[in-house]
């Protein structure tokens, strides 16, 4: 672990426990969903009882850590980007399209259904 990551589950586990902790955490990425789980073992909190949490990227670890994450298709992504740059160079299009990819939550256990 880097020092840069010790730093930020160091201020992820103060904000867990302070008086405003949140139910619930929608992570930037994977990756800082894996450093929210490191900081909720330290303040000893339980996920998803404590504190549910979804990330977003849909990494391999994910599956493993049991972490509830959006997924988007980085295959379609990346076709669409490079149909896009294509049309671009070769003229057909002199505009940015918009181009809008549905994701898929992927629900695994750091995250629970509330009825």
């Amino acid at each position: 672990m880097s020092i840069h990551e010790d730093t930020a589950i160091d201020k992820i586990t103060n904000y867990l426990l302070s008086p405003e902790r949140p139910q619930a955490i929608v992570a930037a990425n994977d990756g800082v969903a894996l450093l929210v789980m490191e900081a909720a073992e330290r303040a000893k909190l339980h996920i998803p009882d404590d504190l549910a949490l979804v990330g977003y990227d849909n990494l391999d670890f994910a599956s493993i850590r049991n972490l509830t994450t959006v997924e988007q298709d980085p295959y379609r992504l990346g076709m669409e980007a490079a149909n896009q740059l294509l049309r671009r160079i070769r003229g057909e299009c002199d505009h940015i399209t918009r181009v809008i990819l549905p994701p898929t939550i992927v629900i695994r256990g750091s995250s629970k259904v509330l009825i």
